[in-house]
This record gives C-alpha cells, sequence and structure tokens, in this order.
C-alpha cells in the first residue's frame, strides 16, 4: 500500500512525530538552561561578593599600577595567597641590560649583586 499526501492516517502520522519533536526539543531546551543556570550559580557563588579595593584600586591605575608601591605590595600578596606559597620571592634581577649598557656590563653587575648576598 502507498501512502499518499492526501490520506488521512499519512496526516496523522506526520501531526504525530511532529509533535513528538517538538516536545523533545522543547525537553532539551529547558534542560541545557537549566543546566546553563546551575553553573553560572555555582560561578556566582564561588566568586568574592567584593574584591580586594587596594586590587580594584589597581586594576583602574591601569599601566600607572606597575610604578605603585602600593599595588606592587598588593599583587605580590594576592599571587603569595592564591598560590599558596609561604613568602614572597626574592626579587629576580633583570634579564635584559639596563639602557645604553652592554650584556658584558649586566652579567658583572649581576655577579656583583650575588657576590653581595
Amino acid at each position: 500500500m502507498r501512502l499518499h499526501p492526501g490520506d488521512s492516517t499519512f496526516a496523522q502520522l506526520v501531526l504525530i512525530v511532529g509533535f513528538v519533536t517538538g516536545i523533545a526539543v522543547a525537553t532539551l531546551i529547558m534542560h541545557e538552561r537549566a543546566a546553563e543556570q546551575s553553573i553560572e550559580g555555582e560561578l556566582a557563588r564561588s566568586l568574592p561578593a567584593a574584591g580586594d579595593p587596594e586590587l580594584i584600586r589597581c586594576r583602574d591605575l591601569g599601566t600607572a599600577a606597575a610604578e605603585d608601591e602600593s599595588c606592587l605590595a598588593a599583587w605580590s600578596e594576592e599571587q603569595r595567597r592564591f598560590f599558596g606559597t609561604p613568602q614572597t620571592p626574592q626579587s629576580v634581577p633583570p634579564a635584559l641590560p639596563p639602557a645604553g649598557g652592554t650584556e658584558e656590563e649586566a652579567v658583572d653587575a649581576q655577579a656583583v649583586g650575588m657576590e653581595a648576598q
């Protein structure tokens, strides 16, 4: 038996398949939205309500914060707390030679600095 679009059974079958497909799609969309909301809720709970005011001030300073002693100290403390290190590491000598200097002068300056420690 061949089905034709004019047959009422064919039309009923198409309606039923369309209805079931619509319900399946709606269920998947609702499930996806619920999963997104639970992830957003978890992220909101894991973030602090208000950040450290000093870090916020340093963020707002922009590039000028790189020369602000208070910002450098706040960032150092934040890194120490985040990474769980017991104390802040000692400063590392610069890898590049000072402006106008040669590489040999920089190596000599580092050697003198290490001998002093």
